[in-house]
């Protein structure tokens, strides 16, 4: 008996999720239309960045344990001192640390009382590329420029120095660069001159010739470094890529630990009703979509594109100025659209051409009576003048 019951129990739980999750998906699924809503379209590209920086290593005048004054992105004024170097003992450097001071040697900044000797941006990270990726030369970098560029390569320095070796860096903040790669097709989004939002997310150890393709899902903004407003310096064509130069002074958190990173390019936003590309038809050298009336039947109604990627298209809600300046009626907020327009009915044509026939009807039936009217006054008129003649000669 009591295993009938979990049995009925558990039956009536799976029927019950079918019905509210699986049900409603497949029924939707199946919709001949949809209602169309107000929202935001970003249109954008999803690629890997390059941060191009002017950067100083500063080296440790002794070995030991190191108290963080400056903390990850302080911004800091000549003369103000970053870390103090206590007593004690510190662990050996790995050996891509040993690296990276090699590749330093000589360009690192050695001063008494690790003091800032610039102004800039605090930062604990490393990479050994400070002096080979500098803002002066930042339209002159190639994609065989960053092979072997990538975020693992980037040391976030201990709680513990050794003299000689890396202990802080500052970077100017005053003008720093990303170069990115976004497909050939794009071009047209990205003009010299106008400013662009950038999202950094999490490091990426992508390729350099690799160009992602546009994700349509949205960002979870705790796992971004933040969105940033970026000038078009440069956008040129390279190896069937474009390869954006974007220029910026301003900050954001990971702006001294990132040498690569995923980044989300939105080169413009467009607000209105948003409709499935899908849906879109061309009639009369106009663009628009079949909307449902009240009868069931469709009707065909002209739209105005604001903006569009690859799945989905902003068009003007209730009216808009077509290109001749003509005052244009067009869908508005909540209408159901046709999700495909060649699954329209053949009855609404007929319907459509029968009223049109009616309409060319109707025109006909009133230029006739038009006609006759006029020939009634004319005949009336007529008779008018043959009476005051007779009426003229009998005076």
């Amino acid at each position: 008996m009591r295993k009938g019951i979990i049995t009925f129990f558990v039956l009536a739980l799976i029927v019950l999720y079918v019905i509210i999750y699986l049900v409603p998906e497949v029924t939707g699924m199946l919709d001949s239309t949809y209602v169309v809503e107000y929202g935001v379209l970003s249109i954008h590209d999803d690629t890997t960045g390059y941060l191009i920086r002017n950067e100083r290593v500063y080296a440790a005048e002794s070995s030991g344990l190191v108290n963080r004054i400056a903390a990850e992105g302080d911004l800091l004024r000549r003369g103000n001192m970053v870390v103090d170097i206590s007593g004690g003992t510190a662990s050996a450097p790995t050996e891509r640390l040993r690296k990276i001071k090699d590749s330093l040697q000589g360009l690192m900044i050695d001063v008494h009382g690790n003091t800032s000797q610039s102004g800039g941006i605090v930062s604990y990270y490393v990479d050994g590329f400070e002096n080979k990726m500098t803002t002066e030369n930042a339209l002159y970098y190639r994609k065989n420029d960053f092979e072997g560029v990538t975020q693992d390569k980037v040391v976030a320095l201990g709680s513990s120095v050794n003299e000689g070796y890396p202990v802080f860096k500052l970077v100017d903040n005053t003008k720093w660069y990303l170069i990115a790669y976004v497909p050939n097709s794009k071009s047209a989004n990205y003009v010299v001159g106008r400013t662009v939002d950038v999202i950094f997310t999490k490091a990426s150890e992508t390729s350099v010739e690799e160009v992602d393709e546009t994700d349509d899902e949205e960002i979870d903004e705790s796992e971004t470094y933040g969105s940033v407003e970026m000038e078009i310096v440069a956008a040129e064509e390279e190896d069937g890529s474009i390869r954006l130069v974007l220029g910026s002074n301003r900050f954001f958190s990971g702006l001294g630990e990132l040498r690569t990173a995923q980044c989300r390019i939105i080169s413009s936003s467009v607000r209105g009703l948003k409709i499935e590309n899908g849906s879109i038809v061309e009639e009369d050298g106009r663009l628009g979509v079949y909307m449902k009336r009240k009868t069931g039947k469709y009707r065909f109604v002209p739209i105005n594109v604001l903006g569009s990627d690859d799945k989905t298209t902003v068009v003007s809600d209730m009216y808009f100025y077509d290109e001749n300046g003509v005052w244009t009626s067009t869908i508005d907020p909540f209408d159901d659209i046709l999700r495909d327009p060649e699954k329209r009915d053949k009855d609404d044509e007929d319907d459509e051409n029968a009223k049109s026939d009616d309409a060319a009807e109707a025109d006909t039936e009133s230029d006739a009576a038009t006609d006759d009217d006029a020939d009634t006054e004319s005949d009336a008129a007529a008779d008018d003048d043959d009476v005051d003649s007779e009426f003229g000669e009998d005076d």
